[in-house]
């Protein structure tokens, strides 16, 4: 293409999505400690990384990489400058996933920059817009580090792959390395515990499909054996914490495993009726797509086994998507919470954007794409995600009055609980204030643990008002 067409795309895709984006980045900045956030920041910094990991094991849960994720972030941040962890949070994952797709692209050209930029945006935007509530998978911290960062762990170990997959020599290096990395990230949640696993072994199944015999590469079979052993043990360590059996006493017993199957497929069925029947969602999901194919279409190169590739690929962003829903089932006897979902909207968008570039490159093969079929794509795209970027960026910014209004409101009652404790009060009366991440609020109860995480995180007895 021409380079002011070059350039033009990039202004039309770059540019709607990043302000789109940058709305995200600047209502983060209205972020707060919510709810469970404040016992997660008190245990982390009073007990320490192992012991705070050991205490929410044998009262909680087992997701030993979420506590430990809650003592880095005390290291980094406190309650007055954790307005810039949202910002910094969505800059370094754009980063990640434009370097992964830069290095990716890098084999079939090394002038992919813009290329890389457009889709890393695009990436990164497609999963928050999809994504059905961002508020408590992105915005709420404990929310994030269970269900969105994840998907940016993942991001990053593909990057490492890309770096150092060809400068490992020894088979044993890689297979340790592989086997620590996805046991660290199994511990995030139990959902993505499961799914990780699931993962690896859909990876091998796919490897073993579409490259053996001819490209066979014993390294990249070793990292995705000790991967799969390293999300074995890290499903059963999270699973066979005594914590769990503490949680699942507030809920219902686990369902039986066709009634689990059931709930778990109309679930998926909801979910996917919640994207196809919103304008935005289904305008950036075929946008993406689109703009992935017409990328595809602008390479030249043969691909082993394409066609079986891009079906595999497709097969697997519908059944890894599903699996996310089981596990969820399982603990609350009925469908997932909403922010467990992301997961599963990340790879849909991930192995959707791989297949679409896949389908678009064989199409460059097989036929002969003209310049105005090439335009009648790449423009159907622009104009979808342009809908969509809009759209998005309208109903959030609509919406930053909530969480302004909030963080003025949580910033009066820190006020007040530190001028309290100041007086020398032993208790002090808060008032209820709904948060935007739909989170308990404090009651008259000293044990009900909205007061409890309060209190301990102040160092003075906190209630709710009178009912």
């Amino acid at each position: 293409m021409q380079k002011s067409n070059h350039f033009l795309t990039i202004i039309l895709v770059f540019l709607p999505t990043s302000i789109a984006l940058s709305i995200y980045g600047y209502i983060g900045t209205f972020n707060r400690l919510l709810g469970d956030s404040l016992c997660s920041f008190y245990y982390a910094d009073r007990l320490g990384l192992f012991r705070s990991i050991w205490y929410w094991r044998i009262t909680w849960s087992g997701r030993y990489s979420a506590y430990a994720f809650d003592w880095l972030t005390t290291i980094f941040f406190d309650e007055y400058n954790i307005i810039w962890f949202t910002p910094l949070i969505l800059t370094f994952w754009l980063v990640i996933n434009t370097l992964g797709i830069y290095l990716l692209f890098k084999q079939l050209d090394k002038n992919n920059v813009w290329i890389s930029i457009l889709l890393g945006v695009l990436s990164v935007f497609a999963i928050l817009v999809l994504t059905p509530t961002i508020e408590q998978s992105f915005f709420w911290i404990d929310g994030f580090r269970a269900y969105t960062l994840p998907s940016i762990v993942l991001g990053m170990y593909f990057v490492l792959n890309l770096v150092f997959h060809k400068k490992i020599k020894t088979k044993f290096i890689a297979f340790v390395l592989a086997f620590l990395l996805f046991f660290a990230s199994g511990g995030l949640s139990e959902t993505f515990a499961v799914f990780q696993l699931c993962l690896i072994v859909f990876w091998i199944g796919y490897y073993w499909l579409s490259e053996l015999p001819k490209e066979f590469d014993k390294n990249l079979f070793i990292f995705l054996i000790g991967s799969g052993l390293g999300s074995l043990l890290a499903m059963i360590v999270v699973a066979t914490a005594y914590g769990n059996s503490v949680r699942q006493s507030f809920f219902p017993p686990s369902p039986s495993l066709i009634e689990i199957l059931s709930i778990s497929f109309n679930a998926y069925l909801n979910f996917w009726s919640g994207i196809v029947l919103n304008p935005a969602k289904i305008s950036i999901l075929i946008g993406v797509v689109l703009f992935c194919v017409w990328v595809g279409s602008l390479y030249k190169t043969e691909i082993v086994n394409a066609k079986r590739k891009i079906i595999l690929q497709i097969l697997g962003a519908f059944l890894l998507s599903f699996i996310c829903f089981p596990p969820g089932v399982y603990g609350y006897s009925e469908p997932p919470p909403d922010r467990v979902l992301s997961i599963a909207v990340f790879i849909i968008v991930v192995l959707l954007m791989s297949a679409s570039v896949q389908v678009g490159n064989l199409l460059s093969e097989k036929f002969t794409i003209n310049r105005i079929q090439s335009h009648v794509v790449l423009w159907a795209s622009i104009l979808l995600i342009f809908f969509a970027s809009w759209t998005d960026a309208n109903e959030m910014y609509k919406s930053k009055d909530i969480y302004i209004e909030y963080a003025q409101k949580w910033d009066a009652t820190d006020s007040l609980i530190k001028q309290a404790k100041l007086d020398g009060k032993d208790v002090v009366e808060i008032p209820a204030d709904p948060s935007w991440a739909g989170m308990d609020l404090p009651n008259q109860n000293p044990n009900h643990w909205v007061n409890e995480c309060y209190s301990y995180f102040y160092g003075i007895q906190v209630f709710g008002p009178p009912r």
